[in-house]
């Protein structure tokens, strides 16, 4: 959140004025503080222990704030990801053809962005009917477990899939563009460089990806989840910090100028 205030004071300082892409990378950091939040509390009240030897109310809790930390981790990618694609096309705003068709399929992954994002946000919210089961399931009573859970392999791994997917396509999807300006050699690399950054919160998904098979298991939920958790923070703080680089890099190095 730190890092989305600062690119907005410096987007609003140098470049006349705060743009959607800050905003949506405001919404961001405020969504990943409280994913902090969220896994700080959830850690405290028995996350990445074993559930059998936690009390039915810790239990109750951690799940509950699971469940709460899976639907902001998609918000806050969502908002990273369009932040980023906004703005691509704020920075590629002429009128020349390429540019043109450029901004056109930055639109359409925002779309596509959104509409996955919010596919998979309703079906984290309904995964259980009702969906207060989600975190009751593991201490209900025999005559209290009236409720469902719906098989969430599918979910996960076609979170994980899509995010991977889109991170890809939109670290890849300015690389001819920046290529093809009239630049030198060197001022092109710096500049695909700045972008490709992005590429981190590749690695972040990757690593993110390899904890999908144990929470897809929950033999044991509260020990399972933990490693899935712990990378979708880090995921989503890295793509908070790479969607701010290229607009802070130039006051980052007027500052380091300056001291040396």
């Amino acid at each position: 959140s730190t890092t989305s205030s600062r690119q907005l004071i410096t987007q609003a300082g140098t470049s006349g004025g705060i743009g959607s892409d800050d905003w949506a990378c405001l919404f961001a950091g405020l969504g990943s503080l409280i994913g902090c939040l969220l896994i700080l509390v959830s850690a405290n009240d028995g996350l990445g222990r074993s559930t059998f030897s936690s009390s039915p109310t810790k239990i109750r809790e951690t799940l509950l704030l699971i469940w709460l930390d899976q639907i902001n981790y998609l918000l806050v990618m969502a908002f990273t990801k369009t932040s980023t694609l906004l703005l691509y096309i704020r920075i590629f705003h002429s009128a020349t053809p390429e540019q043109k068709t450029f901004r056109r399929y930055c639109w359409a992954l925002i779309g596509i962005v959104c509409l996955t994002s919010f596919f998979l946000v309703v079906f984290a919210i309904i995964m259980c009917e009702p969906v207060a089961y989600f975190w009751n399931r593991v201490t209900a009573r025999p005559i209290e477990s009236g409720g469902t859970c719906k098989d969430h392999r599918p979910y996960l791994y076609s979170n994980t899939i899509i995010s991977i997917v889109t991170d890809c396509c939109v670290v890849a999807l300015p690389v001819k563009l920046i290529w093809g300006l009239q630049m030198n050699i060197k001022k092109k690399v710096k500049v695909l460089g700045i972008f490709g950054l992005g590429g981190v919160v590749i690695i972040c998904s990757i690593m993110r990806a390899t904890r999908v098979e144990a929470a897809a298991n929950r033999t044991d939920p509260m020990v399972d989840i933990a490693g899935l958790c712990m990378w979708s923070l880090v995921e989503s703080v890295v793509g908070i910090i790479c969607c701010c680089i290229p607009a802070t890099h130039r006051p980052i190095r007027n500052f380091f100028a300056e001291i040396f």
